[in-house]
């Protein structure tokens, strides 16, 4: 019974030595995949830092002959409505161009304008048009009507006005409302 006591020593430390041997070759492991994701972070890092020494300005997609004109100082910018990419964009455009036509906007400012009143949805569209893609205010103009196409609003015909019904539970007063509003939208 000595001789198998001393056997089951030599197997324990036997298992127990080959246990440690694993347990550094995971910590190599380990340290080997910590160093890569460090090195992966500082990549990363470089090439965020690459993306953002260029600016947000370098990265316009006004041409540069739009962009580096310089706005006179005399000039009283006008408030404008701002565009999210969920209204029509033709009546964005009217506003925005009644109120640069008020200042007599040269082409330049009108493009910096119009971009200047997008947010969330438009602002995107925006940010990841090419650089140096828009040429004039009638070539974003166009690209503009083009993106935001399908928030116009749609035509209504004065012959809609007839299936305007009042319901037995409405109002007198907000079966009007409710036409009146309607009669606006007539094209």
């Amino acid at each position: 019974m000595a001789g198998d006591h001393g056997n089951h020593d030599n197997s324990n430390a036997t298992t127990l030595h080959a246990a440690v041997l694993e347990i550094r070759r995971l910590q190599t492991q380990m340290a080997a995949i910590e160093a890569e994701g460090v090195q992966e972070k500082e990549k990363a890092k470089r090439a965020l830092d690459e993306e953002e020494g260029e600016g947000v300005m370098d990265s316009q997609p006004l041409a540069q002959h739009l962009w580096d004109t310089q706005v006179l100082e005399a000039i009283k910018v006008p408030h404008l409505p701002s565009f999210d990419g969920k209204t029509d964009p033709l009546e964005h455009l009217m506003a925005v161009g009644t109120q640069t036509a008020i200042i007599n906007a040269p082409e330049h400012l009108k493009c910096k304008l119009l971009a200047g009143t997008f947010k969330d949805a438009a602002l995107r569209w925006y940010m990841n048009l090419p650089k140096n893609s828009i040429e004039s205010y009638a070539d974003f103009h166009k690209k503009f009507i083009h993106q935001f196409a399908g928030s116009r609003h749609v035509k209504v015909t004065s012959t809609s006005l007839f299936s305007i019904r009042q319901s037995h539970a409405e109002s007198l007063r907000s079966y009007l409302a409710r036409f009146s509003e309607a009669t606006i939208k007539v094209s």
